[in-house]
């Protein structure tokens, strides 16, 4: 019976062993394929992060461009708006130049209408209310 026990009991432990054997085959096979599936997916995020940052950057260099037109355009207004009051400078030093002008014309033409009524041949002398369109007499009284 020892013997037969020996036998059981070294028959079992090579079952024992085998199996041993087999597990760690097992868990060998299993180990490498989750570390090929964590090498795929941490070569997968990579990938995803390179593109994600490559996008950002175009999306940076867009957004420069962007500000820049805008500083650009907001520039260009600027100088509209000085070239404007400039301008708009002008037309008021303009319209009181024309509303000179048209005040010396009017003189001018009151004085010529007081001359064209003297061709009598008397001498008048004429106020500067009369030249300057104020009525007023003369000081010989007419």
């Amino acid at each position: 019976d020892l013997h037969t026990a020996l036998a059981n009991e070294h028959s079992l432990r090579l079952a024992a062993e085998a199996h041993l054997s087999s597990s760690q085959a097992e868990i060998e096979e299993l180990s490498t394929q989750l570390f090929s599936e964590a090498n795929e997916l941490v070569a997968t995020e990579r990938r995803a992060l390179s593109e994600l940052q490559t996008k950002y950057a175009k999306l940076e260099e867009e957004k420069r461009g962007w500000e820049r037109q805008a500083k650009e355009r907001e520039e260009g207004e600027r100088r509209l708006r000085e070239r404007n009051a400039l301008l708009e400078g002008r037309e008021g030093e303009k319209g009181r130049r024309w509303e000179e002008l048209e005040r010396r014309v009017g003189r001018v033409e009151r004085v010529k209408a007081l001359l064209a009524g003297d061709e009598g041949g008397g001498r008048r002398v004429v106020s500067a209310g009369e030249i300057e369109g104020k009525g007023g007499k003369g000081v010989d009284g007419v």
